[in-house]
């Protein structure tokens, strides 16, 4: 009977050192939360948006936990959040233009590309420029019309030859 309340006193010192550990580094893990969630980036004065539209646009995009923490890139852009972003840029007085980067993009509808046409628009109408760029896609010309903004293309289309920058106004 010695060795039963032995081996539960044992036990009970076990669970309660392991708990002061882990009381401990939650503790720590807390105020690092919370130090971090305290500090706010601020944009430098002439900073440009760059916007890198490669891969699909769909309405909506959910954070991918797992592909975070493994570094894969999944190559979705959600409307709702370059929609966002744009709007922010045209309120923020350091921010002077956009700069777009196309590549190999593609849009889950019509609607979600006339919505992000509409918030370029708006964002035209304060004043701040809008460039955008494709090297990597033969078909750029046919994003553009689309997008129905003044762009400059730098690209050569190798089954014509023909050679850009190419100017276009909608």
């Amino acid at each position: 009977m010695k060795d039963f309340f032995k081996q539960v006193a044992a036990t009970f010192v076990g669970l309660l050192i392991f708990s002061i550990i882990s009381s401990i580094f939650i503790f720590i893990g807390l105020i690092g939360m919370s130090l971090s969630g305290s500090q706010s980036n601020t944009i430098k004065n002439n900073s440009v948006l760059v916007l890198n539209l490669s891969g699909s646009m769909n309405e909506r995009v959910e954070d991918d936990f797992q592909a975070k923490i493994t570094g894969q890139m999944t190559g979705q852009i959600g409307l709702d959040n370059l929609i966002s972003g744009i709007r922010k840029a045209k309120n923020n007085d350091n921010i002077k233009g956009i700069y777009m980067e196309f590549g190999a993009f593609t849009a889950d509808s019509y609607a979600s590309m006339q919505a992000a046409r509409n918030a370029l628009e708006d964002f035209k109408k304060s004043g701040k420029w809008i460039v955008p760029t494709a090297t990597s896609t033969p078909k750029a010309t046919t994003i553009w019309h689309r997008w129905q903004i003044r762009f400059i293309l730098i690209h050569k289309d190798k089954s014509t030859g023909e050679e850009y920058p190419h100017n276009a106004s909608s």
